[in-house]
């Protein structure tokens, strides 16, 4: 594979990860409106609740496991996924 082929790859894996993520978030009641990577194990997401309040979440990997792209990335949705929920069960309780 040349460094374009790989670079190609890496951009549309990552537009596929946030179209799935998005679509996650909405599938939740929330608009996605954001995602940033922090350094090669970690992502961040800005979210817009239903009431126009925006929010962050942050999930780390544990750097000392060994990951792949996919497996990293597919563990990094998971978490935040996990997080979102918190998040929602924590708001549901608020007065």
């Amino acid at each position: 594979m040349t460094p374009r082929d790989d670079l190609v790859s890496r951009v549309l894996r990552e537009a596929a990860r946030r179209a799935d993520l998005r679509r996650a978030f909405a599938e939740r009641g929330v608009d996605l409106v954001q995602t940033y990577r922090l350094g090669p194990y970690g992502m961040k997401v800005l979210f817009a609740s239903a009431h126009a309040v925006y929010w962050t979440l942050e999930a780390q990997a544990d750097r000392g496991r060994v990951w792949t792209q996919e497996t990293l990335d597919a563990w990094l949705v998971e978490e935040l996924l996990k997080k979102l929920e918190d998040w929602r069960a924590e708001e549901s309780r608020a007065p």
